[in-house]
């Protein structure tokens, strides 16, 4: 589901591991998610390019909470 994708983002942030984050967001723009989620995965993503670890970890922990 999309919450577990959010709770492994948090832990992939956590060891700061650059080429499974890139995995695990490619993986889910190539499914259908809600709008919401679609924009939470693309505000990731322009994090990841700034290597901004806790940013990341701020917004997957945000969608967690909606």
């Amino acid at each position: 589901t999309v919450k577990e994708a959010y709770r492994t983002i948090t832990e992939i942030a956590g060891s700061m591991d650059y080429g499974l984050m890139d995995d695990m967001l490619k993986d889910l723009s190539s499914i259908n998610l809600a709008p919401e989620d679609r924009k939470n995965i693309g505000e990731i993503e322009k994090l990841l390019a700034q290597l901004d670890w806790d940013g990341i970890i701020a917004t997957a922990e945000r969608a967690l909470n909606v």
